[in-house]
């Protein structure tokens, strides 16, 4: 009878900590699945949306120059104009709201920032070895330039 309970304990022991050990595996599995799609989705969402923006910018930058009374163009394509700058404010501030929605995103914020730092660290590390090949570069040249000036 001790012995049935001592092996009862000793199994449930072992199968707490299996089941435990499975369930985080499954869990963290789950989690990188779930932190690769939303980073697909954040990565194409976010490059669609910067590149409306610069466009948007720099459309909005262009019409708001132009006098709404400037000579020689005709009424219609003054009211065509200032509707397409309606538009254009419209959805500028839609992506400015989204932009504000996700910078407010903790969960959101925190991938940036990781994004940002492996990003940072990719680009000074080639600009490390840029500077590298760079700095090699004129050694031979100034080597070159050297030996031309004791042939002579």
């Amino acid at each position: 009878m001790e012995y049935e309970a001592i092996l009862q304990e000793v199994i449930s022991q072992v199968v707490e900590e299996d089941a435990k050990a499975l369930a985080h595996s499954v869990l963290s599995d789950y989690d990188a699945k779930m932190i690769k799609l939303q980073q697909s989705q954040i990565t194409a969402i976010a490059s669609k949306q910067l590149i409306d923006t610069f466009l948007l910018e720099h459309l909005i930058g262009m019409t708001s120059t132009y006098d709404p009374g400037f000579r020689g163009k005709e009424h219609s394509s003054v009211v065509l104009a200032s509707w397409m700058f309606d538009i254009l404010v419209r959805q500028y501030f839609s992506i400015q709201e989204q932009q504000q929605t996700t910078s407010e995103n903790v969960p959101l914020g925190d991938f940036h920032q990781k994004a940002f730092e492996v990003a940072l660290d990719v680009i000074l590390t080639d600009l490390n070895n840029l500077a590298e090949e760079d700095m090699e570069d004129l050694l031979e040249y100034e080597r070159g330039v050297q030996a031309a000036g004791s042939m002579s």
